[in-house]
């Protein structure tokens, strides 16, 4: 009876220290994932695909994660499996409660993981960071969140960014009825039009809320509109902000173009997937 139970407690414990190892040894591969991502802004994913990918983020921790509160589904045309990817690390991060790791992978997620603007010490990036710690009243950073964030991260590289971001003052940006061009948020002209043309492929497809984007360019809209509404019916506005921002082959542009179904909805081009962050 003692020799069995001996070998039981024996078991038992090489079974939690193997459980320990394990949970070491995944904890280590999310770092290591996060800070290539940081420095890289890639994790060397090859035969990139097409495919419709969803960051999972509603209820989740409000009271860690204010200002990203809402899931993202998003359709790229190019980068498939690093989005499932980061999704993934982002799942893995919540539920660690890396809540810095949470905030930056989603802004990757957000901006269809292009390799430039995924890298910490990107202009694009730092904005979409500055935006995660902004009061919701826009009247400056929140401290609190700075110091969660930083000491939530994997990487070092990204605690730092979060630090830094205290030093900042919030520009509140007023925006025009239509159209509405951004220099901070551009993306190459070329990408968008390629992403036009694929979507004009496709025109058959309903666009309900569904989110496209192509290397650096993503389209989205703000609305709701019947199922008859087609993709096809958004080139006007494509080529509105084409006229109105674009800039020596960049643009970055939101528009309220009259859909079927659903007049006046908001449209937006840019490094940005979601265009419900802008203000209507």
């Amino acid at each position: 009876m003692h020799l069995s139970s001996s070998i039981s407690l024996g078991l038992w414990a090489l079974g939690s220290m193997a459980a320990a190892s394990n949970k070491l040894d995944a904890h280590a591969a999310h770092a290591r994932a996060v800070q290539a991502l940081v420095s890289d802004g890639s994790l060397g994913m090859q035969d990139e695909s097409a495919a419709q990918v969803w960051f999972k983020a509603s209820g989740l921790a409000p009271e860690h994660l204010p200002r990203i509160q809402e899931d993202v589904s998003l359709y790229t045309h190019d980068r498939g499996e690093s989005l499932k990817a980061i999704a993934d690390l982002g799942a893995a991060a919540a539920k660690a409660g890396a809540w810095g790791d949470v905030v930056y992978l989603f802004n990757v997620f957000s901006m269809n993981a292009h390799a430039e603007h995924a890298k910490v010490t990107s202009p694009q990036m730092r904005e979409l960071l500055l935006a995660a710690v902004t009061k919701a009243d826009g009247s400056g950073v929140d401290p609190v969140l700075i110091k969660r964030y930083a000491k939530t991260s994997s990487s070092p590289a990204l605690a730092e960014a979060f630090k830094a971001l205290g030093t900042n003052t919030v520009t509140l940006i007023s925006r025009d009825v239509q159209p509405t061009c951004e220099k901070d948020f551009q993306v190459d002209m070329a990408d968008c039009q390629t992403l036009m043309a694929q979507i004009e492929d496709k025109n058959s497809h309903p666009a309900y809320s569904e989110i496209n984007c192509y290397k650096t360019c993503c389209m989205s809209f703000f609305g709701r509109p019947r199922p008859a509404f087609r993709k096809i019916h958004l080139l006007p506005a494509y080529y509105s902000c084409v006229d109105h921002c674009g800039d020596g082959g960049q643009m970055s542009c939101k528009v309220h173009q009259d859909l079927p179904g659903n007049p006046v909805t908001a449209v937006c081009f840019g490094m940005r997937s979601q265009c419900e962050r802008l203000s209507l």
